[in-house]
């Protein structure tokens, strides 16, 4: 991904680089601007007592307003919350996964940070908007660092309406125990620790009268958590979570999904089967069940019964129509699988070859290839040699996915490469 500008070290100024210079409108009246950080202070509220986005992005409008129409130079309280503001409620946002939208987005989150670390530079809520904004441009250990020295300082700010602690830490916390699900960081228990803080924190937030309904609040953050249960393979406590969120939120994809993942994790196949299914019919857009039914239904399938190709064949296509009908590796490999099961080498000899076409790291067309062609009686050098070379990529891929992970083999996604 794309990386956020870099910002002074904790010794220096506040975080966040140097905005953007675009041309300054008329300046507003003090009357005009307290209207707009009024109104953006009460949606932005209501954001953090529902996760609503609506909320958020009608406090972004207003705070982008107010901070472009400060007067020249304004180094008033009234100009820092402006500023601060839309940071905060842009790092809240969203951000695209990569490309010129997501540096966009991120540079005026640091623009404006940069602004208020003018006016207020040891405020406690730079840093940890900072880390917000680095954890989803991909800097993880920089997103740690930053959120914790935030909360530090938060510990000993002053002056903040109890709102404002809470949500700074709240989603402080969200985005520090985000970053450290990071597999390279190896910190899951202590995303389980910020996550659990985040939980009770939500809980209490939602006793507020002024808490919208419905509310997402409680589901986002337990969905977060169960996402930390997993890696720590706390699977008993990830599937309460998780049966009490398909209870409350019948309709929402994800949630099925997650349980999926668990029980594929926990080698549950069936189970995982029923569970992508229900996925898949809760969100009839989104292909990625599609792709794991048909890996189940040719590599795992259930005891005394054979691989159900056709099966799988059938899943391959509803997930061809869904990515535009664009053929991926992922595609290739479940069509050169199927095939082989089928017992059609020639097909599946095809389908393995493009796949490792256009991902030569492709591991299930890697293991295919070399089976077919290990089974071909040709006493030729140049079999040989591709035969060699298989094997050599196929042991390569496979110590890339176990890196790190000392003697304890890595779990196999359900994915073809």
């Amino acid at each position: 991904p794309a990386h956020a500008p870099p910002a002074p070290g904790p010794a220096g100024d506040a975080p966040g680089a140097a905005p953007a210079g675009d041309p300054k409108p008329v300046p507003l009246s003090k009357e005009s601007l307290d209207l707009l950080l009024q109104r953006a202070e009460q949606n932005l509220v209501l954001h953090g007592l529902s996760l609503d986005d609506r909320f958020r992005q009608r406090a972004a409008a207003d705070y982008r307003a107010a901070a472009a129409g400060l007067p020249e130079g304004d180094s008033s309280d009234r100009a820092f919350t402006a500023c601060f503001g839309l940071a905060f409620s842009l790092a809240r946002a969203e951000f695209p996964g990569e490309g010129r939208k997501m540096e966009e987005l991120a540079g005026e989150v640091f623009g404006a940070l940069d602004r208020a670390a003018k006016i207020e530079p040891r405020f406690a809520g730079l840093w940890i908007v900072d880390g917000m904004a680095r954890e989803q441009a991909g800097e993880k250990r920089q997103a740690v660092d930053r959120i914790t020295q935030g909360l530090n300082r938060l510990e000993e700010a002053k002056g903040l309406q109890p709102w404002q602690v809470y949500q700074l830490r709240l989603f402080g916390l969200l985005s520090r125990g985000r970053a450290l699900l990071d597999p390279d960081l190896n910190a899951e228990h202590l995303a389980e620790k910020d996550l659990e803080a985040a939980v009770a924190l939500a809980e209490e937030a939602l006793r507020d009268p002024q808490a919208p309904r419905p509310n997402r609040l409680r589901r986002v953050v337990l969905t977060h958590l169960v996402a930390a249960k997993q890696q720590l393979d706390y699977f008993a406590e990830a599937e309460t979570i998780l049966g009490f969120l398909m209870e409350e939120d019948p309709d929402n994809f994800i949630h099925p999904y997650n349980m999926a993942l668990l029980k594929a994790q926990q080698q549950k196949y069936a189970e995982a089967l029923r569970y992508y299914r229900r996925a898949a019919g809760l969100n009839p857009a989104d292909p990625r069940p599609h792709l794991k039914i048909a890996y189940i239904l040719l590599v795992y399938p259930e005891p005394g019964k054979e691989a159900d190709a056709e099966g799988a064949a059938r899943e391959g296509e509803i997930y061809l129509r869904l990515v535009g009908g664009k053929v991926d590796a992922e595609y290739c490999a479940l069509r050169g699988k199927a095939a082989s099961q089928r017992g059609d080498a020639k097909e599946a000899e095809k389908w393995f070859r493009e796949a490792l076409r256009l991902v030569p790291t492709c591991r299930t067309a890697l293991s295919g290839l070399l089976t077919l062609l290990g089974a071909k009686d040709d006493p030729s050098e140049r079999h040989r040699e591709e035969l060699d070379d298989l094997r050599t990529r196929l042991r390569d891929a496979t110590d890339r996915q176990n890196k790190g992970k000392g003697m304890e083999v890595k779990r196999t996604d359900l994915t073809f490469c």
